[in-house]
């Protein structure tokens, strides 16, 4: 169905999609990033020559670990309705789902990224009496942001495409609009509205493809650099 009436009502419902994307995504950074420096070996435990308990770090290393796996081991799909039974039906709930998963994903993978940043700044700055905050933002940060950077516009674009699925069972959107016309034999609306969201997420992956490519070239700048 193509006709303009219709086609100017699904302005709000992808607008809201795009914000349970963008809202879901800044939570899910937000998590991961608070989860990711204890989860990071090479900030929870304690360099060689530094005071520190270990046992300590192991715990809490462990810990963060634990429930980073916990997060994303559920997939959105689970998330909603337990998001929706605490919140409500609406793009909320779709969004707190879409962030407590995106939390685990990009926990896990910002911690790997700190762990695998080159060793030899950090060594120096341990060497030198600084500890895992001076080490994290003189040393591992600017090392590892490029891949961070990546990993967080990667993770947007399955955000994009996954607030639609997360709408079909409440989180509100394309995807509640899309059930609904599904339920109510609207077929021709639903194409429509396929054909929308399959617009929507190209232009994103458009829009992060041109904006990973310069996040490539400014990881190759640093990687001369070493």
């Amino acid at each position: 169905e193509v006709e303009p009436a219709f086609l100017v009502s699904l302005i709000g419902p992808t607008l809201e999609t795009l914000a349970v994307a963008v809202l879901g995504s800044a939570l899910g950074i937000a998590i991961g990033a608070a989860l990711a420096l204890p989860a990071a070996s090479v900030l929870a435990l304690p360099a060689p020559g530094e005071p520190g308990r270990r046992g300590l770090g192991l715990v809490v290393h462990g810990a963060a670990r634990a429930v980073l796996a916990g997060l994303r081991s559920i997939p959105e799909l689970v998330w909603v309705p337990i998001c929706v039974v605490a919140v409500g039906l609406g793009p909320f709930a779709g969004a707190i789902a879409l962030g407590l998963h995106t939390g685990g994903v990009l926990g896990r993978l910002y911690a790997e990224a700190l762990e695998d940043a080159p060793p030899a700044a950090p060594r120096a700055l341990a060497a030198a009496g600084a500890g895992p905050v001076q080490r994290f933002l003189f040393a591992l940060f600017p090392l590892a942001r490029p891949t961070l950077e990546a990993y967080t516009l990667l993770r947007f674009e399955a955000n994009l495409r996954a607030a639609t699925v997360v709408g079909l069972l409440g989180g509100g959107g394309l995807g509640l609009l899309l059930s609904n016309s599904l339920q109510l034999g609207f077929y021709a609306r639903s194409t429509t509205l396929v054909a929308v969201v399959w617009i929507t997420v190209g232009l994103a992956d458009w829009l992060a493809d041109r904006v990973r490519r310069e996040v490539g070239r400014e990881a190759e700048l640093i990687a001369t650099r070493e």
